[in-house]
């Protein structure tokens, strides 16, 4: 069997055509108030780090998978699987001005958290993050009401 008309054509130019897209918002996004890294794990999938200057502000990842994979530095939750399509990309860019802005809140508890996003339209996306197995068989009650609150700083 000839193994070489199988092989997977990682990534595919959807994927990279995605990722230097979101790599120029992300330069002209946050100019000289961050860091942006970009790289290739050790299967070739693109990554996108944003790492801010200002202390409290926090760091974003983008990495592509089978999805977008947009994840906000914190205690679990802010992490978003989204479409390699249009409405997938201007989540995540209007997610990455939402951070770099400090337009975000994160309430956590014992092994789990929500971060919430706030864009400029003024719509909040929420995600949902659990840490170990403890923290999924450990009931707690209304814990998005008395959980501690964590915002961020703004980049500049």
């Amino acid at each position: 069997m000839d193994t070489a008309q199988y092989q997977d054509p990682w990534p595919d130019p959807l994927t990279v055509n995605t990722f230097d897209e979101l790599e120029a918002f992300a330069r002209e996004l946050v100019g000289a108030t961050a860091i942006v890294e970009v790289g290739a794990l050790e299967n070739g999938a693109p990554y996108i780090e944003v790492v801010p200057n200002r202390s409290g502000a926090r760091a974003v990842n983008i990495i592509a998978d089978q999805w977008i994979v947009f994840a906000v530095e914190g205690s679990g939750g802010g992490r978003w699987e989204l479409a390699y399509d249009t409405t997938g990309r201007a989540f995540a860019q209007n997610a990455l001005a939402a951070v770099t802005a400090g337009r975000l809140d994160e309430r956590v508890a014992f092994g789990r958290s929500q971060l919430t996003l706030t864009f400029e339209d003024g719509s909040t996306h929420a995600e949902t993050g659990y840490h170990g197995c403890l923290a999924v068989i450990t009931p707690q009650p209304g814990w998005r009401r008395w959980g501690e609150v964590r915002g961020a700083q703004p980049y500049a």
